[in-house]
Formats: C-alpha cells, structure tokens, sequence
C-alpha cells in the first residue's frame, strides 16, 4: 500500500510539473507587443489575438504547437518559431511560409 502511495505521489509532481510548464510559455505571449513601425499585436489568455498596422487589423486564434506559435486567421494557419529575450520582453518571431522577421517589445 505504501508503495502505490509513493508512485501515486511521485505521478502527481510529474503532472502537475509538466502542466505548470505549459502554462507559463503560454503566459509568457499573453499582453500587447509593439515594433517601431506601428505594428501592434495583442494576444489575449482565451486563445485569441488582434493585430493591427497602420492600414488593416485582423483577428484570429493562436496556440503553440510543435514549438511553434501558429496564429489562424480566416481558416489559414501562419507559423512562426518564436524566441525570447531581455527578460521576456522581446520577442522575436520569424515566419515559416515567408522570409519575414518581426522583433516585438511588450507594452
């Protein structure tokens, strides 16, 4: 009986390791991010996101996947690898469809 105590605990701070980790990439993206050319994009806890330049704004859906961010807008799926600096508060994302790289600082 002890043993399956102990592997039934050992399970619990696995998973709740692992789902906390989640969580936090997850929350590392939520808030708005600027350039300096006026791009805006506001990515929202629900699964959602708005982003706006200077002529058009457009929403969708986003969530990681694969290590990957992938934004849907209107059914298509955009792909972007992501990476993070100065303490979280640039992030950098490079497209996979198109040779396009936006470096983005938190507001």
């Amino acid at each position: 009986m002890r043993k399956i105590a102990i592997l039934l605990t050992v399970i619990l701070v696995v998973s709740v390791g692992f789902l906390s980790g989640c969580v936090n990439e997850e929350s590392r993206f939520i808030g708005t991010w600027a350039d300096q050319k006026g791009y805006n994009l506001v990515i929202f806890s629900d699964g959602t996101y708005t982003n706006e330049d200077i002529t058009t704004t457009y929403s969708g859906t986003w969530e990681l996947k694969d290590d990957k961010i992938v934004f849907t807008v209107q059914e298509v799926d955009l792909p972007f690898s992501y990476s993070f600096s100065n303490n979280g508060n640039t992030l950098t994302l490079a497209s996979l469809i198109k040779e396009e790289k936006s470096i983005l600082t938190k507001q």
